[in-house]
């Protein structure tokens, strides 16, 4: 019996190193200094959609992505809520969030002319998200990467462990938007 669940712990922990080996460490990760364009076409548009890191760095990730394209069209207003970044952290962000609102911008038509799109998160923030007018929040110092959705009211927090792997969380976001999007 001492055996069989030694065999079943090995087993276990074995295959937790190699899930957390598979995974690239992030710990020196650097944006590709040259971007790469894909076109997406939708309808009689083409669309060219600028990206950091390849298809295949960006899969490799699994970076958590909860929002839908579904959960976008559904919004009549977007505002994007900054928190103070440190030093030249605000590059890291700027580039994610300036990649995030051209999508919004062009290819789903949110309007971000307004001045009152570009906020800092003392003045909106989740608690001031609805379904149809959502926030999305950039925070680039938390425990976790991915983009996660509050389907109560509508919020869209996109978080990165550090500034510069905001870029990947980014890309990851468009590639699940538009990419595998289309796809399903």
């Amino acid at each position: 019996l001492g055996v069989f669940f030694g065999v079943i712990l090995g087993a276990y922990f074995g295959y937790e190193y190699y899930d957390m080996k598979k995974k690239d460490n992030l710990d020196n990760y650097e944006p590709l200094k040259e971007t790469f364009i894909y076109d997406y076409k939708l309808g009689n548009i083409t669309y060219n959609l600028e990206f950091h890191n390849t298809f295949d760095y960006i899969e490799r990730h699994n970076i958590t992505v909860e929002v839908t394209k579904e959960n976008i069209w559904e919004s009549r207003n977007i505002t994007f809520a900054f928190y103070e970044y440190n030093g030249t952290d605000n590059r890291y962000v700027s580039t994610a969030s300036v990649k995030f609102m051209k999508l919004l911008k062009y290819v789903y038509n949110v309007n971000f002319d307004d001045t009152n799109s570009f906020k800092r998160v003392s003045e909106v923030n989740c608690s001031t998200s609805t379904i149809k007018s959502k926030v999305v929040v950039f925070y680039p110092y938390s425990d976790r990467n991915g983009v996660f959705y509050n389907e109560s009211n509508g919020c869209i927090e996109v978080l990165s462990r550090t500034p510069k792997e905001m870029v990947l969380v980014e890309d990851t976001l468009m590639y699940q938007l538009i990419v595998t999007g289309d796809q399903r």
